[in-house]
Protein backbone atom coordinates (compact mmCIF):
# COMPACT_ATOMS: atom_id res chain seq x y z
CA UNK A 1 0.00 0.00 0.00
CA UNK A 2 1.38 3.41 -0.97
CA UNK A 3 1.37 6.48 1.22
CA UNK A 4 -1.52 8.11 -0.61
CA UNK A 5 -3.80 5.09 0.01
CA UNK A 6 -3.62 5.65 3.77
CA UNK A 7 -5.83 7.99 5.80
CA UNK A 8 -2.92 10.41 6.04
CA UNK A 9 -2.60 10.32 2.27
CA UNK A 10 -6.29 11.01 1.83
CA UNK A 11 -5.95 14.05 4.05
CA UNK A 12 -3.05 15.29 1.88
CA UNK A 13 -5.11 15.08 -1.31
CA UNK A 14 -8.05 16.80 0.34
CA UNK A 15 -5.66 19.48 1.58
CA UNK A 16 -4.43 19.92 -1.99
CA UNK A 17 -8.03 20.33 -3.15
CA UNK A 18 -8.56 23.04 -0.52
CA UNK A 19 -5.37 24.85 -1.58
CA UNK A 20 -6.38 24.75 -5.23
CA UNK A 21 -9.68 26.38 -4.35
CA UNK A 22 -7.92 28.96 -2.18
CA UNK A 23 -5.50 29.77 -5.03
CA UNK A 24 -8.10 29.66 -7.79
CA UNK A 25 -7.27 33.15 -9.08
CA UNK A 26 -3.60 32.30 -9.60
CA UNK A 27 -4.35 28.95 -11.24
CA UNK A 28 -7.02 30.38 -13.53
CA UNK A 29 -4.80 33.28 -14.56
CA UNK A 30 -1.97 30.87 -15.35
CA UNK A 31 -4.10 28.85 -17.79
CA UNK A 32 -5.68 31.95 -19.29
CA UNK A 33 -2.30 33.55 -19.99
CA UNK A 34 -0.86 30.35 -21.40
CA UNK A 35 -3.54 29.27 -23.82
CA UNK A 36 -5.96 32.14 -24.20
CA UNK A 37 -9.10 30.70 -22.63
CA UNK A 38 -11.44 33.30 -21.06
CA UNK A 39 -10.75 33.73 -17.37
CA UNK A 40 -14.24 32.73 -16.25
CA UNK A 41 -13.87 29.37 -18.05
CA UNK A 42 -10.48 28.85 -16.45
CA UNK A 43 -12.08 29.36 -13.02
CA UNK A 44 -14.50 26.57 -13.93
CA UNK A 45 -11.55 24.31 -14.77
CA UNK A 46 -9.89 25.06 -11.43
CA UNK A 47 -13.06 24.09 -9.59
CA UNK A 48 -13.20 20.81 -11.52
CA UNK A 49 -9.52 20.10 -10.83
CA UNK A 50 -10.02 20.63 -7.09
CA UNK A 51 -13.08 18.38 -7.21
CA UNK A 52 -11.02 15.61 -8.84
CA UNK A 53 -8.41 15.75 -6.10
CA UNK A 54 -11.03 15.43 -3.38
CA UNK A 55 -13.01 12.76 -5.22
CA UNK A 56 -10.07 10.43 -5.73
CA UNK A 57 -8.87 10.99 -2.17
CA UNK A 58 -12.08 9.26 -1.07
CA UNK A 59 -12.35 6.84 -4.01
CA UNK A 60 -9.27 4.78 -3.17
CA UNK A 61 -10.60 3.79 0.25
CA UNK A 62 -14.03 2.87 -1.15
CA UNK A 63 -12.82 0.62 -3.97
CA UNK A 64 -13.25 -3.10 -3.40
CA UNK A 65 -11.98 -6.13 -5.27
CA UNK A 66 -13.81 -9.22 -6.46
CA UNK A 67 -13.43 -12.37 -4.39
CA UNK A 68 -14.48 -15.91 -5.21
CA UNK A 69 -15.05 -18.92 -2.98
CA UNK A 70 -13.09 -21.92 -4.27
CA UNK A 71 -14.08 -25.58 -3.91
CA UNK A 72 -10.72 -26.18 -2.23
CA UNK A 73 -11.71 -24.10 0.79
CA UNK A 74 -9.53 -21.19 -0.34
CA UNK A 75 -10.55 -17.75 -1.55
CA UNK A 76 -9.31 -16.10 -4.72
CA UNK A 77 -9.43 -12.33 -4.78
CA UNK A 78 -8.05 -9.33 -6.63
CA UNK A 79 -5.66 -6.97 -4.85
CA UNK A 80 -5.26 -3.44 -6.17
CA UNK A 81 -1.73 -2.20 -5.55
CA UNK A 82 0.28 0.81 -6.75
CA UNK A 83 1.96 0.41 -10.13
CA UNK A 84 4.81 2.62 -8.86
CA UNK A 85 5.91 5.38 -11.29
CA UNK A 86 3.30 7.01 -13.54
CA UNK A 87 4.31 9.31 -16.39
CA UNK A 88 1.43 11.64 -17.29
CA UNK A 89 1.40 13.80 -20.43
CA UNK A 90 -1.28 16.48 -20.60
CA UNK A 91 -2.61 18.62 -23.49
CA UNK A 92 -2.77 22.38 -23.87
CA UNK A 93 -6.52 22.93 -24.20
CA UNK A 94 -7.63 22.13 -20.62
CA UNK A 95 -4.25 22.24 -18.86
CA UNK A 96 -5.06 22.10 -15.16
CA UNK A 97 -8.29 20.13 -15.41
CA UNK A 98 -6.90 17.33 -17.57
CA UNK A 99 -3.71 17.23 -15.51
CA UNK A 100 -5.83 16.65 -12.43
CA UNK A 101 -7.63 13.76 -14.15
CA UNK A 102 -4.28 12.01 -14.39
CA UNK A 103 -2.47 13.15 -11.25
CA UNK A 104 -5.21 12.75 -8.64
CA UNK A 105 -6.11 9.08 -9.26
CA UNK A 106 -2.48 8.08 -9.67
CA UNK A 107 -1.56 9.67 -6.34
CA UNK A 108 -4.67 8.37 -4.61
CA UNK A 109 -3.74 4.81 -5.49
CA UNK A 110 -0.27 5.16 -4.04
CA UNK A 111 1.85 5.92 -7.08
CA UNK A 112 4.45 8.58 -7.69
CA UNK A 113 3.83 10.85 -10.67
CA UNK A 114 5.97 12.63 -13.23
CA UNK A 115 3.75 15.11 -15.06
CA UNK A 116 4.78 16.70 -18.35
CA UNK A 117 2.40 19.56 -19.13
CA UNK A 118 2.02 20.79 -22.67
CA UNK A 119 4.97 23.01 -23.57
CA UNK A 120 2.47 25.69 -24.65
CA UNK A 121 0.67 25.72 -21.28
CA UNK A 122 3.07 24.85 -18.45
CA UNK A 123 2.26 27.40 -15.77
CA UNK A 124 -0.67 25.91 -13.86
CA UNK A 125 1.12 22.55 -13.48
CA UNK A 126 3.97 24.37 -11.78
CA UNK A 127 1.55 26.11 -9.42
CA UNK A 128 -0.19 22.81 -8.66
CA UNK A 129 3.14 21.19 -7.79
CA UNK A 130 3.94 24.07 -5.43
CA UNK A 131 0.55 23.65 -3.76
CA UNK A 132 1.10 19.89 -3.47
CA UNK A 133 4.31 20.57 -1.56
CA UNK A 134 2.45 23.07 0.61
CA UNK A 135 -0.23 20.46 1.25
CA UNK A 136 2.44 18.14 2.64
CA UNK A 137 3.17 15.66 -0.16
CA UNK A 138 6.68 14.26 0.37
CA UNK A 139 9.44 15.26 -2.02
CA UNK A 140 9.51 13.08 -5.11
CA UNK A 141 5.87 11.96 -4.96
CA UNK A 142 4.55 14.53 -7.44
CA UNK A 143 7.01 15.89 -9.97
CA UNK A 144 6.56 18.27 -12.91
CA UNK A 145 8.96 17.97 -15.84
CA UNK A 146 8.91 20.70 -18.47
CA UNK A 147 10.06 20.37 -22.05
CA UNK A 148 9.16 19.24 -25.54
CA UNK A 149 8.03 15.71 -26.28
CA UNK A 150 9.63 14.31 -29.42
CA UNK A 151 13.28 13.34 -28.99
CA UNK A 152 13.45 15.23 -25.68
CA UNK A 153 11.60 14.96 -22.34
CA UNK A 154 8.68 12.95 -23.66
CA UNK A 155 10.85 10.44 -25.46
CA UNK A 156 13.23 10.03 -22.54
CA UNK A 157 10.46 9.16 -20.10
CA UNK A 158 8.26 7.04 -22.37
CA UNK A 159 11.31 4.90 -23.21
CA UNK A 160 12.58 4.67 -19.62
CA UNK A 161 12.17 1.15 -18.18
CA UNK A 162 11.72 2.63 -14.70
CA UNK A 163 8.34 4.10 -15.74
CA UNK A 164 5.55 1.66 -14.88
CA UNK A 165 2.49 3.35 -16.43
CA UNK A 166 1.99 6.03 -19.08
CA UNK A 167 -1.11 8.17 -19.58
CA UNK A 168 -1.42 10.55 -22.53
CA UNK A 169 -4.09 12.89 -23.85
CA UNK A 170 -3.40 14.47 -27.22
CA UNK A 171 -3.26 13.92 -30.94
CA UNK A 172 -3.28 10.50 -32.55
CA UNK A 173 0.13 10.70 -34.22
CA UNK A 174 1.87 11.33 -30.91
CA UNK A 175 -0.14 8.52 -29.32
CA UNK A 176 1.25 6.09 -31.90
CA UNK A 177 4.80 7.21 -31.13
CA UNK A 178 4.23 6.77 -27.39
CA UNK A 179 2.73 3.30 -27.89
CA UNK A 180 5.73 2.18 -29.93
CA UNK A 181 8.16 3.54 -27.34
CA UNK A 182 6.32 1.92 -24.44
CA UNK A 183 6.09 -1.44 -26.19
CA UNK A 184 9.86 -1.95 -25.85
CA UNK A 185 9.40 -2.26 -22.06
CA UNK A 186 5.83 -3.61 -22.16
CA UNK A 187 4.75 -0.50 -20.24
CA UNK A 188 0.94 -0.24 -20.05
CA UNK A 189 -0.38 2.90 -21.74
CA UNK A 190 -3.67 4.78 -21.39
CA UNK A 191 -4.43 6.94 -24.45
CA UNK A 192 -7.10 9.56 -25.10
CA UNK A 193 -6.58 10.55 -28.71
CA UNK A 194 -7.95 12.72 -31.48
CA UNK A 195 -10.27 15.69 -31.76
CA UNK A 196 -14.04 15.35 -31.50
CA UNK A 197 -17.25 17.21 -30.71
CA UNK A 198 -16.96 19.88 -33.37
CA UNK A 199 -19.73 22.46 -33.72
CA UNK A 200 -21.40 23.04 -37.09
CA UNK A 201 -23.18 26.37 -37.49
CA UNK A 202 -25.59 26.37 -40.45
CA UNK A 203 -26.90 29.34 -42.37
CA UNK A 204 -30.30 29.30 -40.64
CA UNK A 205 -28.82 29.25 -37.13
CA UNK A 206 -29.20 32.00 -34.55
CA UNK A 207 -25.63 33.27 -34.92
CA UNK A 208 -25.61 35.25 -31.66
CA UNK A 209 -26.72 32.20 -29.69
CA UNK A 210 -24.27 29.93 -31.53
CA UNK A 211 -21.32 32.18 -30.73
CA UNK A 212 -22.33 32.27 -27.06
Amino acid sequence: MGLLQTRAGQRLLNRLADLMEANADELAAADSRDMGKPLNLCHHDVARAALHSGFFADHAKMATAESFTMDTGHHAYSSFEPASVVFAIAPWNFPLMLESWKVAPALAWGNTVALKPAEDAPASATVMARLATEAGLPDGVFNVVHGYGADLVGSELTEDPRVDRITFTGETGTGKIISRAASANLTPVSLELGGKNCNLVFADADLENAVH
